[in-house]
């Protein structure tokens, strides 16, 4: 007998976009979030254009002082679990990160990780992240991962990311891996 979360997880996909104020909404444009069993989260971000190599001391001290999509998105890459970005030159790769900021907890710090494709494969996936965020964007979502599991966006959550050795642990955990 296995213990631990079912692999049949919960399923939430909300547009980054609904849940800022109204003035700021439009820097999140384009951005999704994918929340899995309520722990493991994902990061679909249309990708900065701003130079590498990438920064948190680029940025404004305070969100609240963001003005652009690309410092949104930005920090959403450097501090997301795991995110996906569109990126020709990458796609198919990963790129992990340290944490940029202090960690004052005892353990690890999370090591943000981002998973590249093609503009195009990102632009299916966002358009399938559309229609999921109608589907399973309530705020305590019930949809499970077999409800959705023949979406494109599913397929390859559960091929690339969930599939890869850069998931955590406790991640894999959470998901019944």
């Amino acid at each position: 007998m296995k213990v631990g979360s079912s692999a049949n997880y919960h399923v939430r996909v909300r547009a980054r976009s609904w849940d800022e104020p109204a003035e700021k909404a439009e820097l999140y444009d384009g951005l999704y979030s994918v929340d899995l069993n309520e722990v493991v989260s994902l990061s679909f971000v249309p990708g900065p254009a701003a130079p590498r190599p990438w920064s948190v001391h680029d940025l404004p001290a305070d969100i609240a002082d963001f003005t652009s999509a690309d410092q949104v998105r930005l920090l959403e890459l450097l501090t997301s679990p795991y995110s996906v970005a569109p990126d020709q030159a990458r796609a198919g790769t990963e790129e992990q990160f340290d944490w940029p900021f202090d960690w004052p907890d005892t353990g690890e710090p999370p090591r943000p990780t981002i998973f590249y494709v093609t503009p195009e494969a990102f632009a299916g996936y966002a358009a399938d992240l559309d229609v999921l965020s109608d589907i399973a964007g309530n705020v305590h979502s019930v949809v499970r991962r077999a409800d959705v599991a023949d979406h494109l966006v599913v397929r390859f959550i559960e091929d690339r990311i969930l599939g890869s050795p850069l998931l955590a642990p406790e991640s894999a955990h959470a998901v019944g891996r």
